[in-house]
C-alpha cells in the first residue's frame, strides 16, 4: 500500500468510524436504557389512546406504528406517555403492529415503568426482545469491516518503510527447518471476514421470516449459529497455520524442500533441493469482480523433469516484494543470483 492509498484510507475510516459509531451509540444507547428501565419503580397506568398510525417510508413502502397513549400518577402528579419501548421506531410489519394495538385497548389497564427522577420518562415494555438482537446483528458486519479498516492500517503504520529481506514473509526456525509462512493471512482476519458474511445472510433470512421481529430465542440462536461459523473458521485456519500446512519448509538435514499445501496441492510435496534448477518470478493475471484485471506475481522453482505450474510457492500482488523474496530463496538454497531462462 502507497503512502497515499494509505491517507485515503485513514480518512475513509475516518468517515466510517464516525458514521457506525453515531448509529452504534443510539442502538446501544437505546437498549442500555431499555435494560435499566427493568429495575424502575412501576405504578398503575391506564390506556387513554390506541390507535395504528402509518407513514411514508424513505424508500417508498409504508411504514406503521402503534400510538399508545397513557395516564398515570406518580406522587400525586398526573402524567401522560407514549412510549412503548424506547426503541422506538416504525415497522413494515402492519399485523405486528396491529397486534400490539389490540393488546392494549383504549381503557385497558397497563404497568407503567417509570424514572425516579423523572417520573415523565416511562414505558410501558422493559428487557431486551428479539428485534433488539437482530439489530445488532445487522450492524455486525458494518462494525467488523471498521476494525478491519483499522487494523490495516495498524499493520501497514508498523511496517512501513522496513525492508524485509524476504519479501514481508516471516521466517520461522524449528530446529533443522525453516519454515517461511507464504500465507500470513490472519485467522482472525479470516474469521471476521466469515463472521460477517455469516451475519449478513443470517439477518437477510431473519428478517424474511419473521420481518424483523423474531422472538428471543430465534435471535439468540442466530447470533449463536453465526459466533460459532466464526470460531470454527479461526480454530481452523489456527490449526492449520500452526501445523505449518501453508508453508514452504526447507529442512537442511534431509536436504529437502517441503511445499505449501496450497495451489491445488492436497498433500505436501517434498522435493529433494538437488533438483531445484532456479527460482524465477512468473506473472500472471486475474480478472478482479469489477470485471478488470490485476497483475499478480508468483515465485516459481524450475525443477529437473517438472511443470513449472507443480512449483509455484506463492502469489503476490507486489512485484518487489515479490523479487526479493525470490532473491532470499536463491541465496538460501545456494542458487545462481539470476534465475535460468
Amino acid at each position: 500500500m502507497t503512502k497515499a492509498s494509505a491517507i485515503f484510507l485513514g480518512f475513509f475510516s475516518l468517515f466510517w468510524t464516525a458514521l457506525v459509531g453515531a448509529f452504534d451509540y443510539g442502538v446501544v444507547g437505546s437498549l442500555v436504557r431499555q435494560v435499566r428501565a427493568a429495575d424502575y419503580p412501576t405504578t398503575p397506568g391506564r390506556i387513554t389512546r390506541s390507535e395504528i398510525t402509518h407513514r411514508r417510508g424513505s424508500k417508498g413502502g409504508t411504514l406503521y406504528g402503534a400510538r399508545l397513549i397513557y395516564s398515570y400518577q406518580v406522587n400525586g402528579h398526573n402524567y401522560a406517555g407514549s412510549r412503548y419501548r424506547y426503541p422506538q421506531a416504525g415497522s413494515s410489519d402492519y399485523p405486528w403492529v396491529a397486534q400490539l394495538v389490540a393488546a392494549h385497548p383504549l381503557g385497558a389497564q397497563v404497568t407503567v415503568h417509570y424514572r425516579p427522577e423523572q417520573p415523565a420518562d416511562a414505558i410501558l415494555a422493559t428487557g431486551i426482545e428479539g428485534g433488539d438482537l437482530a439489530l445488532l446483528l445487522f450492524m455486525l458486519p458494518f462494525n467488523l469491516l471498521g476494525l478491519g479498516l483499522w487494523a490495516g492500517l495498524i499493520a501497514w503504520g508498523l511496517t512501513a518503510g522496513r525492508s524485509s529481506p524476504t519479501g514481508g514473509a516471516p521466517v520461522l526456525q524449528r530446529g533443522y527447518r525453516t519454515h517461511v509462512r507464504l500465507s500470513p493471512v490472519s485467522p482472525i482476519l479470516v474469521a471476521g471476514n466469515v463472521t460477517a458474511g455469516a451475519a449478513f445472510v443470517a439477518i437477510l433470512i431473519l428478517g424474511a421470516s419473521t420481518r424483523f421481529h423474531p422472538s428471543l430465542d430465534a435471535a439468540t440462536g442466530t447470533w449463536a449459529v453465526v459466533l460459532g461459523s466464526g470460531v470454527g473458521v479461526y480454530l481452523w485456519r489456527w490449526a492449520r497455520v500452526r501445523a505449518g500446512l501453508e508453508d514452504l519448509v526447507i529442512d537442511d538435514t534431509s536436504q529437502t524442500l517441503l511445499l505449501p499445501m496450497t495451489f491445488g496441492r492436497k498433500r505436501r510435496v517434498a522435493i529433494n533441493l538437488a533438483n531445484v534448477l532456479a527460482v524465477e518470478v512468473r506473472q500472471t493475471t486475474q480478472r478482479s469482480s469489477k470485471g478488470g484485471t490485476r497483475c499478480l506475481f508468483a515465485p516459481t522453482l524450475l525443477l529437473r523433469d517438472a511443470e513449472p505450474d507443480h512449483a509455484k510457492l506463492s502469489s503476490w500482488s507486489n512485484q518487489t516484494k515479490a523479487e526479493t523474496f525470490a532473491a532470499w530463496l536463491r541465496q538460501r538454497l545456494g542458487l545462481a543470483p539470476d534465475p535460468a531462462r
